[in-house]
């Protein structure tokens, strides 16, 4: 298949499959076995599915030319994703046009259905395709200071509530560190 993508938009679509897909020693032990999911939601949107098993991503890609976008829904090695190169269009300012060769993994229906459409999906989006409202805006800035608490390797808990007419989170970190994160203002 051949595309045509803003270069920017297609590096930040790639950079964030590869940071959610496990590297290559984990790979094997995880249920997605390493592979990136890649097809085609609309004749215009690319959208890639990355898992470790504890985080997924749903990642986009906005097409510049939908007449030319068929593909079947395939699976992508993180070292057959870093090989895609662009040739830049003339006359088209930050566009180049992608050509994605036939994947490495072998792939099975049935799996891709089990894992990544009723797991990974569905877990991400439910039932919506990519409509659905998202309720509280955080910030990932803000939430790297999560991983600096001492002692490290606990889990952190969480209660979403409301306090003062405001959406908040409060948070508790073993037994004696509690907090509170407030999420970003932003309207629906």
């Amino acid at each position: 298949m051949s595309f045509v993508a803003d270069h920017e938009d297609f590096e930040q679509w790639r950079y964030n499959l590869l940071l959610v897909n496990p590297g290559k020693g984990e790979a094997k032990k995880t249920v997605g076995g390493g592979v990136i999911r890649i097809s085609v939601v609309t004749s215009y949107y690319l959208m890639g599915l990355a898992s470790d098993d504890i985080l997924s991503v749903a990642a986009g890609l906005p097409l510049g030319d939908p007449e030319d976008t068929e593909l079947e829904p395939s699976w992508w090695t993180a070292e057959d994703l870093k090989r895609v190169e662009g040739t830049p269009i003339e006359g088209r300012g930050n566009c180049r046009l992608y050509q994605l060769s036939d994947p490495t993994p072998e792939y099975s229906e049935e799996f891709d259905r089990i894992f990544w459409k009723e797991h990974v999906w569905e877990s991400i989006f439910g039932d919506a395709l990519g409509a659905y409202k998202w309720g509280l805006g955080l910030s990932p800035d803000r939430l790297r200071k999560f991983s600096l608490l001492k002692p490290t390797g606990l889990p952190i808990e969480w209660d979403f509530c409301e306090w003062a007419d405001r959406d908040i989170i409060r948070w508790s970190y073993g037994e004696h560190t509690k907090g509170v994160y407030v999420p970003l203002d932003y309207i629906l």
